[in-house]
């Protein structure tokens, strides 16, 4: 019995490990890509009025809104169903361009007969092609991932962040075109990176002419689910733009564009891990030591997640004022409770691949549409009250509800052991540095991110000395 528990132990260890060398591969892309972002949004403060930057803002929001829709999550489907199944590879992928490239079609038809009489053609044409074209990278990228190409998914990640970078410095800042800038070299990166993509991997260069209803049926049943799930996920992180655009206007919009920018350190954290996990998690559903993986996984992910936030928090409040233009040094007030919202974020992600390892996607909405509901109603409830700062703590709340949620509705599938003491304690440091961290206090914000740095040693000093030899 011993032996046994000793081999399950080797197993959950070896298991982890590749997560962690899966989520350095996904980082290098990932944290390159962000740190470019966040060279360049300062810089473009100095050249876009917050009003206009808060109309871009809104077209990404809007964007992130109906890219589940016209994606129709399909690639979500396409991956699992090629790694279950490598024989019909071919047949999915060709498949999935063809629903794809229908999609695109029809979404550019209505956006440019709805919504020119809405927002003009030139904002209309502006929304469908930064729409088709992030739909089209995204999608690829999904599949680079098929094969394990996880290089490949690194460096066009990268590429297009640099082509995105490259191109605002030559449209914004030199030809001085402002928002249609900022618009142009969103879709121009975009195309590169697909292009990247098609032509270093021939595995997705392959079609087949085939037309199978039935497959396309069985991939939609799994995949249509989590469209409401994704539109969930927005409404708790977006829809906030809109309501502070009707409560407090275009400006306060563009100066919340800013705050929400660099919760994106996180968010991207998240990201890269997610990505790492469920390459693993999706290969373990009926893994003997799945429970023992999953809770040892998780512990080491919450003790990071909410160790990094006990830094971040109160160092971006600090220097962020130092790296904008003063006409948003204000947006460092509202940054605090968007940093821990997307903690939590992350860890209902983290709950989620449960849903899909278990096809049961339509847990998955449930729970995003009761978190999405509660987002809005603590946002209209708060925002004339306090301001800005609802939407920070309109997005908290509908993630720790959430996470609620799914780890309740889960253990029925997956035996998740917390060390609750450690967790709730951590939530707790978070939760009052984060609200300290609402106010400008000098002494206060100082004093906050040395005790961060304590305890983030303190509460990860174990997966430092396992993994950094430290």
């Amino acid at each position: 019995m011993q032996e046994s528990g000793g081999v399950m132990q080797n197993s959950v260890q070896e298991k982890q490990k590749s997560i962690i060398k899966g989520t350095a591969l996904y980082a290098i892309g990932n944290f390159g890509s962000k740190i470019l972002s966040f060279i360049i949004v300062p810089l473009y403060t100095f050249y876009i009025a917050p009003e206009q930057l808060g109309l871009y803002d809104l077209l990404l929001t809007t964007v992130s809104l109906l890219m589940p829709l016209i994606s129709m999550q399909l690639t979500d489907a396409t991956y699992k169903w090629c790694v279950d199944d490598r024989s019909e590879e071919k047949r999915y992928i060709s498949l999935t361009y063809l629903a794809l490239g229908i999609s695109s079609l029809l979404t550019l038809a209505m956006i440019l007969g709805v919504g020119s009489s809405i927002i003009g053609f030139s904002n209309s044409l502006y929304l469908a092609l930064m729409l088709l074209s992030q739909m089209w990278f995204w999608s690829l990228q999904r599949m680079l991932r098929i094969h394990f190409h996880q290089r490949k998914f690194v460096v066009s990640g990268l590429f297009q962040s640099l082509s995105f970078f490259v191109l605002t410095l030559f449209f914004v800042c030199v030809f001085r075109l402002g928002v249609a800038g900022l618009c142009y070299s969103f879709i121009i990166s975009h195309a590169i990176g697909c292009v990247y993509i098609l032509f270093s991997s021939n595995e997705l260069l392959l079609f087949e002419k085939c037309f199978d209803l039935n497959t396309i049926k069985k991939m939609l049943y799994f995949s249509l689910p989590l469209i409401p799930s994704a539109m969930c996920w927005w409404m708790i992180n977006s829809s906030d733009k809109y309501i502070i655009l009707w409560f407090l206007g275009t400006a306060q919009n563009g100066i919340y564009a800013v705050s929400s920018k660099f919760p994106a350190i996180i968010q991207t954290i998240n990201s890269v891990f997610y990505t790492a996990w469920q390459d693993v998690a999706i290969r373990e559903k009926q893994g003997k030591d799945r429970d023992e993986l999953f809770s040892a996984t998780f512990e080491q992910y919450y003790r990071l997640s909410f160790g990094l936030a006990l830094v971040i928090i109160p160092f971006m409040h600090l220097a962020l004022p130092l790296f904008v233009s003063n006409a948003y040094a204000s947006s460092s007030k509202y940054m605090a409770f968007l940093f821990l919202g997307a903690v939590f974020q992350g860890f209902a992600s983290f709950l989620g691949i449960i849903y899909l390892n278990e096809n049961k996607t339509m847990g998955a909405t449930v729970t995003s549409f009761i978190a999405a509901i509660i987002n809005i109603i603590v946002d209209f409830a708060l925002m004339k009250l306090v301001g800005l700062y609802a939407a920070g703590i309109s997005t908290f709340v509908g993630f720790l509800v959430i996470c609620a949620i799914r780890f309740s509705h889960t253990r029925k599938y997956v035996n998740l052991k917390i060390n609750k003491p450690l967790f709730v304690s951590l939530f707790i440091l978070s939760l009052i540095s984060t609200i300290g961290n609402c106010f400008d206090y000098l002494p206060a914000e100082i004093a906050s991110l040395f005790v961060g740095l304590i305890g983030c040693v303190i509460v990860n000093k174990s997966i430092l000395i396992k993994y950094g030899k430290i």
